[in-house]
């Protein structure tokens, strides 16, 4: 399976056990799970409706269709953003215009009043890497201009109970389940505000999709856990020519699309979340991946504060916050996770996902964060010394940088 990502183009499995000494992102683990289920965590707020889709793209497309947007109109969007959710916009017949932001990656209300046009219908707001976009601002504007507001919580992890939620500002909001669990797919709409119900298609799942999909989790878990009796069975199964002969599960089109692409496909749009991809989101302990995810950021922060050539963009972790990542720039450096990366370390950045229609030097700000914002992962599966390594990396980067 090979795919197309941020980085490039390799093999999913390849780019998680051989390019990388640490997994590129969570994998199932008991530790995290919970015998008794709760749902979805989305379903359970009041006054709302949720609907689960298989990616976020595809939630995207069907919000913006249900609050009529269209041909003709106009969708205003920042320019630091993934090419998929443009393509949803530009798939429903309507166009995207982009505001530039600032070097934090917060929104600059004025910048964004300034480029909406008499036909812009919607805006999209991010909540980039879990930090909170400042809402009440926003809300206000899209109010008095008669905006719709889409928030864009792809990198959100909701809270079960406790402080409001991010994603009950907006008209619609989308949540997207593999960037922080460890699922093959998901995302859930929600819609809080007056609009038709959705009228989806859903596409049924048949049993070899569902097989797959567990085999891919089981794959994932597999290639970085220490459990020595399921990775010894793991192995009889993977020589087995009887149970995993070629012609059979490895060749099932995975409709649902691929988690290492980030391209929009308009056949794609009905597919729901996976069977077993909901029992994961079901069964989880999101409080215990909150609470690891940010000992996790804490941790890397408080090796990476001290290294000259390294400025964190959020170096003081807000409560409540579950970050997706550790986003951080190397002074003069640009592409610097190209360099972690040939290190083994899974660093990450958008340069490979930037809109075609946002031009260069058009948004400076945003030209700046796709060449030089780099994401290091603080995922729940990483342990201590896969975090000591990360600093150690960046370490190593920063200081030849100096050197140059």
């Amino acid at each position: 399976m090979v795919g197309r990502g941020p980085w490039g183009t390799m093999g999913k499995m390849e780019a998680e056990t051989e390019s990388f000494l640490m997994p590129l992102r969570q994998y199932v683990s008991t530790e995290f799970l919970q015998w008794r289920g709760h749902g979805d965590p989305l379903e359970r707020e009041g006054g709302a409706r949720s609907y689960q889709f298989s990616r976020a793209r595809h939630a995207i497309y069907h919000a913006l269709a249900a609050l009529g947007v269209g041909a003709g109109d106009r969708v205003l969007a920042p320019a630091y953003l993934c090419v998929a959710a443009v393509e949803a916009v530009t798939a429903l017949g309507a166009s995207v215009d982009f505001h530039d932001v600032r070097d934090d990656c917060s929104v600059d209300v004025a910048v964004v009043e300034g480029e909406i046009q008499p036909n812009t219908r919607a805006l999209i707001c991010v909540h980039y890497f879990g930090f909170p976009q400042r809402m009440e601002a926003l809300r206000e504007l899209c109010d008095r201009r008669g905006l719709l507001l889409l928030e864009d919580c792809a990198h959100v992890l909701p809270r079960v109970a406790g402080a409001p939620q991010l994603g009950r500002v907006g008209d619609v909001a989308v949540f997207s389940w593999p960037k922080l669990l460890p699922v093959e797919d998901g995302a859930t709409l929600v819609v809080n505000r007056a609009a038709p119900a959705l009228a989806v298609r859903w596409e049924r799942e048949e049993l070899p999709e569902t097989l797959q999909t567990l085999k891919d989790m089981w794959d994932r878990t597999m290639a970085w856990t220490d459990w020595s009796v399921a990775k010894g069975a793991y192995g009889w199964l993977q020589r087995s020519k009887a149970v995993l002969r070629q012609g059979r599960l490895g060749v099932v089109a995975r409709a649902r699309g691929e988690e290492d692409g980030p391209w929009f496909d308009l056949k794609l749009a009905n597919w729901p979340m996976s069977r077993a991809s909901r029992w994961i989101l079901a069964h989880t302990d999101l409080e215990a991946i909150r609470r690891r995810r940010r000992q996790h950021y804490e941790l890397l922060g408080e090796r990476i504060q001290g290294i000259r050539g390294v400025t964190s963009l959020f170096p003081r972790l807000e409560e409540g916050v579950c970050p997706w990542v550790y986003p951080l720039r190397f002074e003069g450096r640009p592409k610097a996770h190209l360099e972690l990366r040939a290190m083994g370390i899974p660093a990450i950045a958008w340069d490979g996902v930037r809109p075609a229609g946002i031009f260069p030097d058009e948004f400076p700000r945003a030209d700046f964060l796709y060449d030089n914002l780099v994401m290091l992962p603080v995922h729940q599966s990483l342990r201590r010394r896969d975090l000591e390594l990360i600093a150690e990396s960046v370490e190593r980067v920063a200081g030849a940088g100096q050197v140059l």
